[in-house]
């Protein structure tokens, strides 16, 4: 009888082991945003960062996630060399995305509505000294708001 009892006590602790690693992964978790100084508010970040072109019209109907290969949804004078090979347009009006503009590109964007950068390439990457889009001789002058972050590519 003593044998059963640490058997059945056994399954139990094993059951309740379970349950906690089950909660702990699977437990909603809310988030915490801690207080930034001087940090722009999201009226702002939107302005910053969007592109100076008419809206679509908003629905309710669900967004549906499409792939946006390179050279689709673009402008037809959109340039074509270097970094721009791959440059493509998500979300009209909202989100472009390319590898690494030249001088000249990053002039046409300015003059096409874009006015933010968001650079995600870490410093020195593929041995490139001007892996910092801020560093590239002319761009600060074009008066785009950047924001560069450090991701690790792979």
């Amino acid at each position: 009888m003593k044998k059963l009892k640490h058997i059945v006590l056994a399954g139990v602790g094993v059951i309740v082991l379970i349950l906690v690693i089950l909660y702990a992964l699977f437990a909603p978790r809310s988030i915490v945003h801690a207080p930034v100084a001087n940090a722009p508010t999201a009226s702002q970040t939107e302005q910053i960062f969007t592109v100076d072109t008419p809206q679509p019209a908003t629905t309710s109907a669900p967004l549906n996630t499409t792939f946006i290969g390179p050279r689709e949804n673009i402008p037809k004078d959109a340039p074509s060399q270097y970094g721009f090979w791959s440059f493509a347009v998500p979300v009209t009006g909202q989100l472009s995305r390319s590898g690494q503009p030249l001088i000249s590109e990053f002039q046409w964007l300015k003059q096409n509505g874009w006015n933010g950068d968001v650079d995600l390439r870490m410093d020195g990457e593929y041995n490139d000294p001007t892996a910092d889009d801020s560093k590239l001789p002319g761009f600060n002058a074009l008066g785009f708001h950047y924001l560069h972050l450090n991701i690790l590519d792979g």
